[in-house]
């Protein structure tokens, strides 16, 4: 067995002979403006200012990391020390890394861990990363590591034996061995390192299978429209100057133009009932779809710009003529409609934006939303012309609401309301007779008794072969769900039977699953939603021996809580025990637990109880969870080795910063992305 100081010695030679990489500098230069920013008035930092400085709120964890990197294990480090020792695990090898682990671990600083040690150090992991543990599951971690990695039996680990055991757990071994810079947040330093490091294959590959069809898909219809704005704006002018108007009248009729074309199609993304038949059709594939509420964004401010440069000309022509404004504006039927329609797409544009949506102001948008009736009569009394771009789009969007009105007179009741952790209600409905969706699909609901007026969508978590009910799993972020969950909160189970009202359903990019020969969907928290409606169908269509077209199937949750896998952990359980380990693929990531220097033993003693109780102690499921965030770069570059660049649909539901990184690793190896939006 070797020696922990005979390894100390062998780092220091290997550190004299180290040199310092940019790389190295950067953290070096981190730590010293972390240190002054988190020490004391005395200039030193003791265990709070440590835990303070790592994000570390067990004071027995801050506690042993300062026993370590203190000489002399003292009470408090001054700047000075803890630069150099941070230098020593920065400069040396792997195997210092983990021999700083070690010494972590070993509170008597007797060379070896025993089941106090362990013991000790585990359970302060076990509660800095909020994991609930029972205690016979408790006690069996250091059991567990005791069991497998004391070879000798004499009760204790030493160093050679703690490196054998890292030596079965590689995956771990490799984050411990690198467990300083995470400290001291340069993970995105690392990502850049990765993505950098493609070969030309694939990313020429990536290009053609995964980027080409989304900019032919996109862009193609984009340039297209930039084309005809372009055309009308110009062969406007060309008329007007033909006409001897002045400059600022043929700019303003320029943009006119412009303006009834983009007031028409403005309708067009959000017509769900139309867009969900589109879904359905063979020209799927030619739309953007999925991009629907992102284009009826962008059309929102194309009309905001164009509307400016409209009012402006004409004021500017006004100003150049002497005319009186006030008698201009007001005055006349064009001057009083322009200012309704400036005033009421300001109103709505400013109470549309992303702080206002993402607020508890939800009503402020919904409500202001409604002045487009005052918008589209106004420009039919504005623009001679705009009827004839209007007509049909407001035919269609006419013909829509009226279903809508017929499908929102469904009255349904609430079945059942169960309170789930992290302010998710879990509801069921009746489900009326007539409502028929597909998995993945979502509906708007109603319930008068929170409000009389507010519709909320919601993705479907039922499967459509469940005839008896409709499930909706809702998280309380705004202030109707948070009100939903705490009057659920309040009042008896007998009483929560409240009617509501539905209309939908509408059709969603995971639609196209079940078209797709090899299927990966990641759901971030509650974003699992659509992915619950669609391994229930897929479990029961399998059960029923339906012929599918899916030949494999890779399913990621990812939760920052442990409580958070509790709200499917049934679901996937029934999945685990039918029989189609060789159909459906499951990862769960617990995103809030990362491995480095005080949890890394903790991981590998949860994952030796999982294997041989053939239970998973964050989930209670067969399925290991991971710690930490998946390294979508080598998930996706081995599936694409496994079946193929292009051969692999990939479904999101979360949020957007993570859909920015899946899609570009999806996209690099040739896979088609699709993300859910409401």
């Amino acid at each position: 067995m070797r020696d922990i100081g005979i390894v100390q010695s062998q780092i220091e030679r290997r550190r004299s002979r180290k040199i310092i990489t940019r790389r190295d500098q950067e953290l070096l230069n981190r730590v010293r403006a972390v240190f002054r920013e988190h020490a004391g008035a005395d200039r030193r930092m003791g265990p709070a200012q440590i835990g303070e400085l790592l994000g570390i709120r067990e004071p027995r964890l801050a506690g042993a990391i300062l026993r370590v990197l203190s000489p002399g294990s003292q009470a408090s480090i001054g700047e000075s020390e803890f630069r150099l020792a941070v230098i020593r695990l920065v400069l040396a090898e792997e195997e210092a890394r983990l021999a700083f682990v070690f010494r972590l671990h070993d509170a008597d600083a007797d060379g070896a861990l025993g089941t106090a040690d362990l013991a000790s150090l585990l359970e302060a992991s076990v509660r800095q990363n909020r994991i609930s543990l029972t205690p016979r599951e408790m006690n069996g971690l250091s059991a567990a590591l005791l069991a497998r990695a004391d070879r000798d039996r004499d009760g204790r680990i030493d160093y050679g034996e703690f490196l054998a055991l890292l030596d079965e757990f590689p995956l771990v071994r490799n984050e411990l061995g690198k467990s300083v810079a995470p400290w001291f947040r340069l993970e995105e330093e690392r990502r850049k390192r990765r993505r950098t490091s493609r070969g030309l294959p694939r990313r020429l590959s990536g290009f053609l299978f995964g980027v080409l069809p989304h900019l032919v898909n996109r862009y193609l219809l984009g340039l297209l429209y930039l084309a005809a704005n372009l055309f009308l704006f110009l062969r406007a002018m060309q008329a007007y100057a033909a006409a001897g108007a002045p400059l600022a009248i043929q700019i303003a009729r320029g943009a006119g133009a412009c303006l009834n074309l983009n007031g028409a199609l403005i309708l067009l993304p959000v017509m769900r009932g139309w867009l969900t038949r589109l879904r359905h059709s063979p020209l799927a594939f030619l739309l953007p779809l999925d991009q629907h509420i992102d284009i009826h964004k962008a059309l929102g401010h194309v009309l905001l710009g164009f509307s400016l440069l409209h009012s402006a000309a004409h004021l500017f022509n006004y100003f150049s003529l002497g005319t009186p404004l006030a008698r201009s504006l007001f005055g006349t039927a064009a001057g009083l409609s322009g200012l309704i329609l400036l005033a009421a797409f300001l109103l709505m544009w400013s109470l549309s934006t992303h702080p206002i949506r993402r607020s508890r102001r939800f009503e402020l948008f919904f409500f202001s939303h409604l002045l487009y009736l005052v918008w589209f009569a106004a420009a039919l009394l504005h623009a001679p012309n705009f009827w004839k771009w209007a007509l049909a789009p407001l035919g269609l969007f006419v013909a829509e609401l009226a279903v809508r009105r017929f499908r929102a007179s469904r009255v349904s009741h609430i079945r059942e309301a169960q309170l789930l952790p992290s302010t998710v209600t879990h509801l069921k409905l009746d489900r009326p007779r007539s409502f028929t969706f597909r998995p993945g699909d979502f509906l708007f609901l109603k319930i008068p008794a929170l409000s009389r007026f507010e519709w909320h969508p919601f993705t479907i978590s039922s499967a459509p072969e469940q005839a008896d009910h409709l499930g909706l799993h809702i998280r309380g972020l705004g202030n109707w769900t948070r009100e939903l969950h705490e009057r659920f909160a309040r009042i008896p189970e007998e009483d929560r039977r409240l009617p509501v009202l539905l209309h939908g359903p509408y059709g969603t990019p995971s639609n196209e699953i079940f078209r797709s020969r090899i299927a990966v969907l990641v759901g971030a928290g509650i974003g699992v939603t659509p992915f619950a409606s669609i391994l229930r169908s897929l479990m029961l269509r399998r059960e029923s021996g339906l012929a599918l077209s899916l030949e494999k199937v890779y399913f990621y949750w990812l939760n920052a809580g442990q409580e958070s896998f509790e709200w499917f952990t049934d679901l996937l359980a029934r999945l685990e025990t039918r029989g189609m380990s060789d159909f459906l693929e499951l990862s769960m990531y617990l995103t809030g637990v990362r491995i480095d220097a005080t949890s890394g033993l903790m991981k590998i003693g949860m994952d030796l109880l999982g294997r041989r109780d053939q239970r998973d102690l964050t989930t209670g499921l067969k399925t290991i969870t991971s710690f930490g965030r998946p390294d979508w770069e080598s998930i996706f570059s081995q599936l694409a080795r496994r079946h193929g660049y292009g051969a692999v649909s990939v479904f999101f539901c979360g949020p957007y910063a993570l859909a920015q990184i899946v899609r570009f690793a999806a996209r690099a190896c040739g896979f088609r992305f699709r993300k859910e939006n409401f």
